[in-house]
């Protein structure tokens, strides 16, 4: 038995790393966030539709960071809506989901995304890493509040709060803050 793998560009890419990518992986033009369900700011997520003949999707890595897809251009068969999301941080309940909420139209469309990087790709990343970043920084940044207020007050519950333990917690506070750079 000889198997053909001249209908199949994205087999012959993954398993010979031979042809092009951009046939079946682009770059997604909107720097918006995808209009999806959530379980938390970072979500690992995969969504997968059908439109006419083509099987495409798009997958999500850190909550922003996102890639179209295509699957194939020759599909006959049922219409396909899938995805799955889970939050790497397992804070959500349930952290993971088979059957997220979405809409087919939140998928970008894999025909009007970019197959090479551009200066238009380069904007539209750099706003969703910054958003990425951004949200890591608010998370350090809160753990470092919350920890000091323990540090600081944990040993003080039920007692006044005193001029005193505020100097310490605003020194603590930006003693710590400093040391981070931020």
């Amino acid at each position: 038995m000889v198997l053909d793998l001249s209908e199949r560009p994205q087999v012959v890419y993954l398993i010979l790393f031979s042809g092009q990518s951009q046939s079946f992986v682009r770059w997604v033009t909107n720097p918006d966030r995808l209009a999806v369900s959530q379980l938390g700011p970072i979500d690992q997520a995969i969504f997968i539709t059908t439109r006419g003949t083509s099987v495409e999707g798009v997958i999500q890595f850190f909550g922003d960071i996102v890639h179209s897809f295509q699957l194939s251009d020759s599909y006959n068969g049922a219409p396909i809506h899938c995805g799955y999301v889970v939050d790497p941080l397992r804070e959500a309940d349930p952290a993971e989901t088979r059957e997220p909420d979405f809409q087919a139209i939140a998928v970008p469309t894999f025909a009007e995304q970019s197959p090479t990087n551009t200066p238009e790709i380069q904007a539209a990343f750099n706003a969703r890493l910054q958003r990425i970043l951004e949200n890591f920084y608010d998370r350090a940044h809160n753990q470092i509040v919350e920890q000091t207020f323990q540090d600081v007050l944990g040993g003080h519950m039920g007692e006044p709060f005193t001029e005193e333990l505020a100097n310490q917690l605003a020194v603590r506070l930006a003693e710590r803050i400093a040391r981070r750079g931020g």
